[in-house]
């Protein structure tokens, strides 16, 4: 199993971003999973029908990054365009 940062970035039909009743920015939402490795893309493409089905008319993607304790930062290793039935693999 790896352990990934999942990160979902949500626009309008317009490609601007989603606010809450106050105004504010809520495009993403970030969490993390537990995947088993060679499991990514069937992951991501049942993440991607259940937004689907919720925001039919937004744009919306998917990407897992992994922690690099060298640099300190999270390096992307898949995207799913939900849009676009669209996955890559860095």
């Amino acid at each position: 199993m790896e352990n990934y940062s999942v990160t979902i970035e949500n626009r309008t039909k317009a490609m601007k971003a989603v606010r809450d009743v106050e105004g504010n920015n809520r495009s993403t939402l970030s969490f993390d999973a537990n995947i088993n490795k060679g499991s990514e893309e069937s992951y991501l493409n049942q993440l991607a029908k259940t937004l689907k089905t919720w925001l039919p008319d937004n744009q919306t993607s998917i990407e897992l990054s992994v922690f690099n304790s060298i640099s300190g930062t999270y390096m992307t290793m898949y995207s799913f365009y939900i849009n676009e039935n669209k996955f890559v693999k860095y």
